[in-house]
């Protein structure tokens, strides 16, 4: 968004990751995201939920754990099991 402080809540349920993955590298890991003081132009809440039948489903989880570890007040990360 224009806006770096904007928050943006992102959903994916079976409809697939890759996008969000996509978004959230650009936020919070590729250079293009960053800021020249070293930081991140990116300053809102992003806020992932994600859907899936089975733990090992959890695609790209690490990266997730990463973003969340590092983005405390950041990134948020919400998934669901469906069938366990």
């Amino acid at each position: 968004p224009e806006d770096p402080e904007a928050n943006i809540i992102m959903l994916a349920t079976g409809t697939g990751i890759a996008p969000m993955r996509s978004y959230l590298r650009l936020l919070f890991h590729d250079k293009a995201g960053a800021a020249a003081d070293g930081g991140r132009k990116f300053k809102g809440l992003a806020w992932l939920f994600m859907g899936v039948p089975y733990s090992k489903s959890l695609l790209y989880d690490d990266e997730h754990q990463t973003y969340k570890k590092e983005y405390p007040d950041q990134f948020r990360y919400d998934y669901a099991v469906s069938r366990e």
